[in-house]
């Protein structure tokens, strides 16, 4: 038994010097990781623009800059500015729709815009989102999701990276499981995996280590918004 366990550990340690030593798990810069809002309607009942627009917020932040320079909890906005996705009339109203419903993840900027009466209240300027893959708003902790490029001889294997958005925290998990969000359908899964494949996708969830396994359970996932192709 001692002789067989030990030609198993040698072919092993060859399968693994031919595959080469694992990358080391770098902190990804705040440059990809920052940046990242979730919103909310504002269903107070006062006049336009001062009422019925978004609170935004930092994801994984108790902190966000607004856009007097401020730090709170949230920043009031009137609205969205998302001229710079790719889209018809028709798919920006769908964004915008999901945005303040809290169903999809921007990536922008809170910038200064004036308002006739009222001066600046700023706008949330949005350069980057992602769709939900339900109608849920994101819970625990959220991350930048893609293929670590490790490959491995034998499981577990720290196949996927992690980037905790806003921060510089980021390591490699052996499991990720999308399986388990509440009305998600085969289809949204598929195509997350599909988007890893070649990509990233963003997921919040919570993350446990046990037995050499490392599992980011999804709560909700996100895949970067695309116009349809006419």
């Amino acid at each position: 038994m001692h002789g067989r366990w030990s030609g198993l550990v040698g072919l092993a340690l060859v399968v693994a010097a031919l595959l080469g030593p694992a990358p080391p798990v770098v902190a990804d810069s705040l440059a990809t990781t920052s940046t990242y809002f979730i919103a909310r309607r504002d269903f107070r009942r006062c006049v336009s623009p001062l009422c019925g627009g978004l609170y935004v917020k930092r994801l994984n932040q108790a902190s966000t800059t607004c856009n007097d320079g401020v730090s709170r909890s949230e920043c009031y906005v009137p609205g969205i500015a998302v001229g710079r996705i790719t889209a018809d009339a028709d798919e920006k109203s769908y964004l915008e729709a999901r945005v303040a419903s809290g169903f999809a993840i921007v990536r922008g900027t809170i910038a200064a815009k004036n308002y006739a009466g009222y001066g600046n209240l700023g706008v949330l300027k949005v350069t980057e989102a992602w769709d939900g893959a339900t109608d849920a708003a994101p819970s625990g902790r959220a991350y930048l999701v893609n293929d670590s490029g490790i490959r491995c001889a034998t499981t577990p294997c720290m196949s996927f990276h992690t980037a905790a958005l806003n921060t510089t925290t980021s390591g490699n998990i052996t499991d990720l499981v999308l399986e388990n969000v509440v009305n998600v359908s085969q289809e949204a899964i598929d195509g997350a995996y599909e988007d890893l494949a070649t990509g990233k996708i963003l997921v919040a969830g919570t993350t446990t280590a046990s037995r050499g396994r490392v599992t980011l359970q999804a709560l909700a996932f996100y895949r970067l918004f695309h116009a349809r192709v006419p």
